[in-house]
């Protein structure tokens, strides 16, 4: 009959059961991190959005107060003959450490009915 020794198996797979652990910890914990900031992200682009889309139905860009966010238009008529506006809205709002410039472009027609 053979003996054999075992002692200090249970040790080495308990170690290696922790840094298993650990590793899934920080990959979990680092996942919520990057998802709280990608809907911080999306919130900002929400508001952006919603921004142009006043400024584009005819708000003036002046009257928008939130916080942070500024908003330019400028217009132009780039045909002669057709009543026509093109529109471009630039959005610049703060995201985190940096500030994300956002650009939306839209028209209008300019018939009087």
């Amino acid at each position: 009959m053979r003996t054999t020794n075992h002692s200090g198996y249970l040790l080495i797979e308990l170690m290696i059961a922790i840094v298993l652990l650990c590793a899934m910890g920080l990959s979990i914990g680092k996942l919520s991190g990057n998802v709280a900031e990608w809907h911080r992200a999306a919130l900002i682009y929400l508001k952006a959005t919603t921004i142009a889309d006043r400024v584009l139905n005819g708000q003036d860009p002046h009257t928008i107060k939130e916080p942070g966010y500024t908003v330019q238009k400028s217009a132009s008529r780039p045909f002669n003959k057709i009543p026509y506006t093109a529109i471009t809205v630039t959005i610049t709002a703060p995201c985190g450490q940096q500030t994300k410039t956002m650009t939306f472009c839209g028209g209008r027609a300019d018939y009087h009915a």
